[in-house]
């Protein structure tokens, strides 16, 4: 029966069920309905039909598989897979109910009989579909997010299919979710030695070099990729052009984020990036061009903070004081709560030298960090850039405060995550660097110590803000060494 009639077959069945009268459907016809059900989302309908196909055809293998789905989509795995496994006696060659099996162990996350069942049918079966099984069931456990699962189920599937492409790329999913990107980085330079001209290997290179923060490799890695591909990659220009602006080439990495600004679907997305591409070039006046008609025409406020807040630093630049002001009591409503906002509060505060002012948004900044929705990384980041120029301003006092205060908001920020990302906790540096200075079992003075552990915090602090020079650093890290080695609980 071609497909077109089973909208009008449905039609049949609901009429006949509202008039309280019996209808037949052959197998083909059920299963037509069950498939078109499935593609057009239409779930409520599909349980009907598969207990319709059993009272009409209750021994029909195919509609018996389909309530085997049903058990599958609300989640009662076990059940599905006692169903299947009676369905798998009735027709021991089918390979299609051993994937379906599969699936419902990795769900279940019992992993050990994903393996067994595998490697039965290593024994069993002939390579070709053995082959598909791996294909099959490593992209459910990666998208399940149980990776380290993933990867060890995809070590025995590369030991006897080494050139299978599709487990070439799971594998790399695998490490990069698993945050083995060291290992990532060793897997795709070896694959890239047999084929230098494959574009996903060269992606993912540079992914892994992203997460290393070895910007310049990753860099590279994505320029090799955009040779081997015709067509415009969004993901990785967007990679590439942060890439550059973490490695402070921030000239090109204006380039990239105006090339992508062109596409109305990312220019939201880039816009703060691309902002601060040019304010790290001192280039307000193009900055502010760029963002005027987003932000003139965002009548309902849709356009996010941060290029808010970039567009009114803009403005400041450029002596628009007027305009700031104007469009700092329009937030009002919607962001007064919202840390960044107070954090550009406080530092047009700072650049008035209104040190009145700061008190007052310092007391309201401390209120709000006292409630738990508003703790955040991003706010913490926000207010250890703050610190920042609070330093660089001369307000060294408050900008040890907000660091303090930055850091009881983002304890404990990873530190191996991209630097954009992470805050800094000073007490996990400074443990760290006490181990580090045991292991090295030197006798060293009370002033080599404070010039060392001056040196590793800097080192540190400046790393979370993707900064080369170690004199950059925000807080007087210079006073804190020092108040850390006169701590007599620090006497190691």
């Amino acid at each position: 029966m071609a497909k077109k009639n089973i909208p009008e077959l449905l039609r049949n069945y609901l009429s006949a069920k509202k008039s309280n009268k019996n209808i037949y459907l052959d197998p083909n016809e059920i299963e037509e309905i069950l498939e078109y059900l499935e593609n057009s989302g239409k779930d409520d309908l599909y349980e009907e039909i598969i207990k319709l196909g059993l009272q009409l055809h209750p021994n029909n293998f195919n509609i018996k598989v389909k309530e085997a789905r049903l058990y599958f989509l609300h989640e009662d795995y076990e059940t599905a897979i006692d169903k299947l496994t009676l369905l798998k006696k009735e027709d021991p060659l089918n390979t299609d109910i051993d994937l379906f099996i599969l699936e419902c162990y990795c769900y279940l996350g019992k992993y050990e009989e994903v393996f067994q069942y595998v490697d039965t049918l290593d024994t069993e079966t002939d390579n070709e579909f053995l082959e598909e099984v791996y294909e099959y069931i490593a992209p459910v456990i990666n998208d399940l997010g149980d990776n380290q699962h993933a990867r060890k189920f995809l070590e025995s599937a590369m030991k006897l299919f080494p050139e299978n492409q599709i487990l070439h790329h799971e594998t790399c999913y695998a490490l990069e979710a698993c945050e083995n990107s060291q290992i990532g980085i060793e897997f795709c330079e070896r694959l890239l030695d047999q084929n230098p001209y494959d574009y996903e290997f060269w992606f993912y290179l540079g992914r892994f070099h992203t997460l290393e923060g070895n910007f310049e490799k990753a860099i590279e890695a994505f320029d090799f990729a955009g040779t081997t591909s015709q067509e415009q990659d969004t993901e990785l220009q967007q990679l590439k052009a942060y890439c550059l602006y973490m490695n402070g080439s921030y000239e090109r990495a204006g380039n990239e984020y105006e090339a992508l600004a062109q596409n109305k679907g990312t220019i939201l997305q880039v816009a703060p990036l691309l902002m601060d591409s040019y304010i790290q070039q001192g280039r307000f006046d193009r900055a502010y061009q760029f963002l005027h008609p987003l932000i003139a025409n965002d009548n309902k406020l849709e356009v996010d903070l941060k290029s808010y807040i970039a567009y009114i630093q803009c403005c400041l630049a450029l002596e628009k004081d007027g305009e700031a002001d104007a469009l700092i009591k329009r937030l009002e409503r919607k962001y007064k709560r919202r840390i960044p906002y107070i954090c550009l509060l406080i530092e047009i505060a700072a650049s008035r030298n209104d040190e009145k002012t700061i008190i007052k948004l310092f007391k309201k900044m401390a209120f709000e960090i006292f409630h738990l929705e508003y703790k955040s990384e991003e706010d913490g980041n926000a207010m250890l850039l703050l610190a920042k120029k609070l330093e660089e301003s001369g307000f060294t006092r408050y900008a040890m405060a907000i660091g303090n205060a930055a850091l009881r908001i983002h304890p404990n920020p990873p530190f191996d995550s991209l630097p954009m990302d992470s805050a800094i906790n000073i007490d996990a540096i400074v443990q760290d660097f006490m181990q580090e200075l045991q292991s090295q079992g030197k006798d060293l003075t009370s002033a080599d110590l404070e010039d060392m552990l001056q040196d590793y915090l800097k080192k540190r602090y400046n790393l979370a803000f993707g900064e080369k020079k170690a004199n950059k650093a925000t807080l007087n890290l210079n006073d804190l060494a020092k108040s850390f080695l006169k701590d007599k609980n620090n006497s190691n």
